[in-house]
């Protein structure tokens, strides 16, 4: 008998056996974990039930974000030859609030795409249209909900914007964010969700939180959307965040100047 043809026969064996045994062993842990966060969601549905609360079913599991640092440089607008001059351009980095004046005035349509605009925002990420004008700062393709830059309408059209955005800086690792509807429970369970409330969508997203004494960062978030407003609850904690969004009426600490 070929001893060393038996003993290769074996090891090959015994390696497949242990491979299959380990696809075993994860497919089983798959499956519990599945079973388990049925488990979880039929708890919350019922939990849900009793509370008079109507919740939108999530699509796919929960996207991964990541923390970020933010900069704290005072940045100057660039020089464009195709736009107006810079008339005024005063940038908080901490509060992100940006006052910016230009001349002469320019259309409201003249602003869609407008490249000189990115030269005028150094740092600023990617800006995309918001619900009645202006634009929301998005992070990776996730809004920044406080972030918003308004046009500032003057005598001949649009003299500058006005608003918030930040210069974000280095990010941690992507983590997924826990189920959206462990967020609205979070909310429903400390009495900031009345019963009866209509949940009329959950988003994911980012806010700026500063810790008493420390940096302010970007913290991944989901928002959640009723008729009486929205709050914010920590994607990686599920606590929610203190302070609400800015009101518009808050905005205003950069003052404002009225050249013309």
């Amino acid at each position: 008998m070929n001893w060393e043809r038996a003993k290769t026969f074996l090891l090959v064996a015994f390696l497949l056996l242990d491979l299959f045994l380990w696809a075993e062993w994860r497919a089983s842990r798959r499956e519990a974990a599945v079973i388990e966060m049925s488990g979880e969601a039929e708890l919350l549905r019922s939990k849900f039930a009793q509370l008079g609360l109507t919740v939108p079913e999530g699509k796919g599991p929960p996207p991964a974000l990541r923390y970020f640092s933010l900069e704290k440089e005072r940045p100057a607008p660039a020089a464009s030859g195709d736009g107006p001059a810079v008339r005024r351009f005063a940038y908080d980095p901490e509060t992100g609030e940006l006052v910016l004046r230009w001349a002469p005035p320019v259309k409201t349509q003249a602003l869609a795409g407008a490249e000189w605009l990115r030269a005028y925002l150094p740092g600023a990420g990617e800006l995309r249209p918001a619900d009645g004008g202006g634009w929301i700062e998005f992070v990776e393709g996730y809004p920044l909900f406080e972030a918003r830059l308004d046009p500032e309408e003057g005598p001949g059209g649009v003299v500058g914007l006005r608003g918030r955005f930040w210069i974000v800086g280095e990010g941690g690792d992507p983590r997924p964010l826990i189920p959206p509807a462990v967020a609205v429970y979070a909310l429903a369970d400390r009495g900031l969700i009345p019963p009866g409330s209509r949940i009329e969508a959950v988003l994911p997203g980012y806010r700026r939180v500063q810790p008493t004494g420390g940096e302010s960062f970007l913290v991944p978030v989901w928002r959640v959307v009723t008729g009486a407003g929205a709050l914010d609850v920590n994607g990686f904690l599920g606590t929610p965040i203190p302070d609400g969004p800015p009101r518009p009426e808050d905005r205003g600490s950069v003052e404002r100047t009225d050249e013309g």
